[in-house]
């Protein structure tokens, strides 16, 4: 017999969604909604964790933004990034969560620049901390890799100022990267 999924078998649930600078939720079946996050400030982008239990989305001020982690009912708004951070756009061409949870929700997967270089921050769902990845390269639209988001698979502009573009993971643990697709002249990976 297979075990199940860490998170649990899939189920119906809320749906999470920014209107007039606010978080809001939706039951689609009864189209019942209400605002979780209200303010002045301008918050956006809200992403569930895998198992529906919390929310993480973005503070935006001035180009930059600041995460916070919510519980589904409003409880519990928890800063996740003390210090704003400019995220990365994307620059391949399509739409990508520039913030994610892993897959146990413990940690956040966060596209971020510094000094203009795109890179990798991760940092702990409950406000403990964060640290940037030493990755060695532009880094463009990382994921957690599944089923247990061990790895994040990213795509990666080696010397920061080239066109090729290679696949790679790294292992937050011990930041040691391993090449899947090595940049090469002539095409680029998208």
């Amino acid at each position: 017999a297979r075990l199940p999924a860490p998170f649990g078998p899939a189920a119906n649930g809320l749906v999470s969604y920014a209107q007039g600078g606010d978080i809001h939720v939706v039951d689609p079946s009864t189209r019942e909604s209400r605002a979780i996050v209200t303010g002045p400030e301008l918050d956006i982008g809200p992403r569930f964790s895998r198992d529906g239990t919390r929310i993480v989305f973005q503070r935006s001020s001035g180009g930059r933004a600041q995460l916070y982690v919510v519980r589904v009912d409003g409880s519990e708004l928890t800063l996740v990034t003390p210090e704003p951070l400019i995220l990365t756009p994307s620059v391949l061409g399509e739409p990508w969560e520039q913030y994610q949870f892993s897959p146990n929700g413990q940690i956040l997967l966060i596209a971020s620049s510094e000094n203009g270089v795109p890179g990798i921050t991760i940092a702990q769902s409950d406000g403990s901390g964060l640290r940037r990845l030493k990755v060695g390269m532009a880094v463009y639209e990382p994921s957690f890799r599944p089923p247990d988001g061990a790895e994040i698979l990213f795509v990666g502009r080696p010397g920061f100022g080239g066109t090729e573009h290679g696949l790679y993971a790294i292992d937050p643990s011990d930041e040691v990267i391993r090449p899947i697709v090595e940049p090469s002249p002539g095409y680029d990976l998208a």
